[in-house]
């Protein structure tokens, strides 16, 4: 299948995500303008108790709009310029369309600055909330404009901002595949779909699985349809052979194990890394086998038991 309608098909399973994303921008925009508008007519009082919408959840206070207002009702000619390159910066946003959710890795390039970039640009729109934030707090003359458009990476994300994450769908090279530091992204509702083009390490997603996180590696675009089932964030990697598949939705199901151990290193991993990856894949696995009750007994098993025995197991975790 192209690379184009591979991603196309990608961005069908993370619909739900980006169109999340999309409307509570747009819902952002439409309270921008009014806003707008309202500081124009002197209405600013009337608005006091408008919403801004997702992206304003917890940073923007609307009723104190009016200290920012002049004696007439209307909003300073100051604000309203901060106010119109914060609606010009979501509009922009708004523009980009389904390329807001595409990263393209370079060959030989880093995978995770290249997915935290693309996140934090698409994050510029959450900017637009803190700039929203400086107005009404008067301090609107201490921000530089560049800030005001600078990317906002994810760790500076608010919890209501990342339940409306942007998804991605990133194509990159199997010789490129480390998923060092995703573990910091999966948070919210951030979902993030790796399409993965030639070798890469059998196990590269397994230190990724963690209690609440929904981690996959597949051979089909077709099961990233599991995608469409989870609420939480989520991982999933589409690899080639001889990678292992597997499915962690709370539960690990391991469905192929290569035969034989990673002989060559790729750019990011050394071959001991891939084969200490793959091992521990293989212990999950036996464990996972090893601690499922009976039928009967199913209904006995405390899950504080089974927390703590998952905690255990991540503790022993060969180091990297």
């Amino acid at each position: 299948m192209p690379s184009e309608d591979r991603v196309t098909t990608g961005l069908q399973y993370v619909a739900p995500e980006r169109d999340a994303f999309r409307s509570a921008l747009a819902a952002t925009l439409e309270q921008v303008r009014a806003i707008m508008a309202a500081g124009n007519n002197g209405e600013v009082q009337d608005r006091a108790t408008a919403e801004l919408g997702a992206f304003a959840a917890g940073r923007i206070r609307i009723d104190r709009f009016p200290d920012v207002a002049a004696r007439d009702g209307k909003l300073k000619k100051s604000v309203l310029t901060s106010i119109r390159h914060a609606q010009q910066l979501l509009t922009a946003t708004a523009s980009i369309g389904d390329q807001l959710h595409i990263v393209d890795v370079p060959e030989n390039g880093e995978l995770f600055t290249a997915v935290q970039e693309t996140l934090a640009t698409a994050a510029r729109a959450f900017a637009a909330a803190y700039a929203i934030e400086l107005i009404r707090t008067g301090r609107e003359n201490d921000s530089k404009e560049e800030a005001l458009l600078a990317p906002l990476p994810p760790d500076r994300w608010t919890r209501a901002e990342r339940d409306v994450a942007p998804p991605v769908i990133v194509r990159v090279n199997g010789n490129d595949l480390r998923v060092s530091g995703f573990e910091d992204l999966l948070q919210g509702s951030q979902k993030i779909v790796l399409l993965v083009d030639g070798a890469a390490p059998p196990a590269a997603l397994v230190r990724l699985i963690t209690p609440g996180v929904f981690v996959m590696q597949c051979r089909t675009l077709a099961e990233l349809a599991q995608l469409q089932q989870v609420r939480g964030p989520a991982i999933a990697a589409v690899l080639e052979e001889p990678a292992a598949t597997f499915v962690f939705d709370g539960k690990l199901r391991v469905d192929y194990l290569p035969p034989e151990p990673p002989k060559r290193p790729t750019r990011t991993l050394t071959v001991f890394r891939q084969k200490e990856d793959l091992e521990w894949l293989k212990q999950l696995s036996s464990a996972t086998l090893q601690q499922q009750p009976s039928p009967e007994a199913a209904e006995t098993v405390n899950p504080g038991d089974k927390l703590a025995a998952w905690l255990l197991r991540q503790v022993e975790m060969p180091s990297s």
